[in-house]
């Protein structure tokens, strides 16, 4: 019997893809507090690798409706998905370090070059 054509690899597959973006991102996490991580040099190779993974679950997601008896390719095409959309975590988390926070309110130095005095509240 082939393991890989089985349903219990497809539940394994699925599920270790959908939890390795947490997993990456709780050891990105963890070097960051330990060591000198440069979120820099890390930051483009997880958009490559969303991108890769992103276009890789296209082409089988789509490969299922040209070739219909191959009703593998949706389930790990979905698998593909979720991990390339659960890396947005981490990518996020990494632009974050890169860029400070703008949540908070501007100072406002230079008072005539502001919104505010172009658009006075009444």
């Amino acid at each position: 019997m082939d393991f890989f054509g089985t349903k219990l690899f497809a539940i394994i597959l699925c599920t270790l893809l959908g939890i390795a973006p947490m997993i990456i991102w709780v050891i990105f996490w963890a070097i960051d507090k330990t060591s000198s991580m440069k979120p820099r040099v890390i930051l483009p190779w997880i958009r490559r690798l969303r991108w890769v993974t992103w276009i890789s679950a296209m082409v089988l997601f789509f490969g299922a409706f040209l070739v219909d008896h191959f009703l593998v390719f949706p389930r790990y095409a979905i698998a593909l998905s979720t991990f390339s959309i659960g890396m947005a975590m981490p990518e996020g988390w990494l632009k974050r370090k890169i860029v400070p926070s703008t949540r908070t309110k501007p100072e406002y130095k230079n008072y005539r070059a502001s919104m505010v005095f172009l658009f006075p509240i009444p």
